[in-house]
């Protein structure tokens, strides 16, 4: 009986071990000496089962927590890859407070240690992993826009910002506890020129930080114009700081949809909601695009997100023709590849390249009767071909 007591005891010890090291150290040192911890329980076996077979066997307690959709078990290989090495999946957790409504948007500081999420419900919630008990609750819920939904949400490449956006013309800053610092007044909607509005006349349609200046951001808005702002510390925004008009080939208005920044903010390339894309020089005063591709997706379709490797030499584009394209920075004419069947039903669908650059991602959504759940779709970005599902 004592040694049963201590078994639970040592096993209760291990858990908590293991949560400390979560909290305190992040999800690789935590990951690692999981794998780790699992290895030395299963002594020199695994060691000669790696040695005979070439591959590590972690299907311990959660091994199908590890198992891809396109039925990869934990460490298998397709032509030569190793696809879960790529996509370490160590848990799947349900947090402890929920929106009443969907999540629109979410978005984790560069530490890692701090995410927000914003909701058609008008909310947003703050949530620290470093605070954050087994309830898994968020610490702060704010409605920054008041009646209108938040569905966007940039954290500031220091992690002591965000910029919140949705329905409303305007954007707000808030600090990381969700306080208010700043708020972009909205322009005259009865004003022709848009040049002479203070703001936005219609709502946000995507937001992103400056790269290299911690206190400037530019906005896209349906009134077909893309903003720059600048934040002096103890005044408020009166106004942007310059203003390009989008306009196409004839001169008439064409709103903007999705918005990617290159590494040093001088370049910024607007997908339309005529199918195009365009792209800017923000250093230069002509209203002119230094760029444009009149049928960069499908006619009658949009993009929902646009994304720039680490490096600016990819763009991604995804739109609501259930495509994800990848472009060559130097040649936007055509794209390098295509990938379909990628549902994209509201429009709202991202992309992102992995922090070392050699993956890219995207979600999918599902339409209304299908049999398939919504997934996580990685590829790599050297072969430019799937590597793997990860089925939510």
């Amino acid at each position: 009986k004592e040694d049963e007591e201590g078994g639970d005891e040592e096993g209760e010890d291990e858990e908590e071990e293991m949560l400390r090291l979560r909290r305190s150290a992040g999800y690789v040192a935590f990951e690692e000496r999981y794998r780790r911890d699992l290895r030395r329980k299963e002594g020199d076996a695994v060691d000669d089962m790696e040695a005979s077979n070439g591959e590590g066997d972690h299907a311990a307690e959660d091994g199908e927590m590890w198992k891809m959709s396109r039925g990869m078990d934990d460490t298998v290989e397709d032509a030569g890859r190793e696809t879960i090495g790529i996509m370490p999946l160590s848990s799947r957790e349900t947090l402890g407070s929920s929106h009443q409504a969907c999540v629109a948007a979410i978005s984790l500081d560069s530490a890692g240690s701090r995410f927000a999420s914003g909701s058609m419900d008008h909310s947003m919630k703050l949530w620290d992993f470093g605070s954050m008990d087994r309830r898994l609750l968020s610490f702060r819920e704010v409605e920054p826009l008041e009646t209108f939904p938040v569905q966007l949400l940039r954290f500031s490449k220091t992690g002591g910002k965000i910029l919140v956006g949705g329905g409303s013309p305007s954007v707000k800053v808030l600090d990381r506890d969700g306080i208010e610092l700043y708020s972009c007044p909205e322009g005259d909607r009865y004003l022709h020129d848009m040049s002479q509005t203070k703001g936005h006349t219609a709502p946000l349609a995507g937001a992103e930080w400056h790269p290299t200046d911690p206190a400037s951001f530019f906005t896209i808005a349906g009134d077909a114009t893309v903003r720059i702002w600048n934040l002096e510390k103890d005044k408020a925004i009166t106004k942007h700081s310059k203003l390009i008009k989008i306009r196409a080939t004839r001169g008439q208005k064409v709103n903007p949809t999705a918005m990617l920044v290159d590494s040093s903010g001088s370049k910024i390339v607007v997908g339309c909601s005529d199918s195009s894309l365009r792209q800017y020089d923000t250093r230069s005063y002509s209203p002119r695009a230094t760029g444009e591709v009149t049928e960069a997706c499908s006619p009658g379709t949009e993009f929902s997100s646009l994304c720039a490797s680490h490096d600016d030499t990819l763009y991604l584009g995804r739109s609501t023709d259930d495509c994800l394209r990848i472009w060559d920075a130097r040649n936007l004419d055509q794209p390098l590849k295509c990938f379909q069947d990628l549902e994209n039903v509201l429009g709202q669908i991202g992309a992102a390249f992995s922090p070392d650059g050699n993956m890219f991602a995207t979600g999918t959504s599902v339409r209304k009767g299908s049999k398939q759940g919504a997934s996580i779709v990685f590829f790599d970005r050297v072969r430019l071909e799937e590597s793997g599902r990860v089925m939510i």
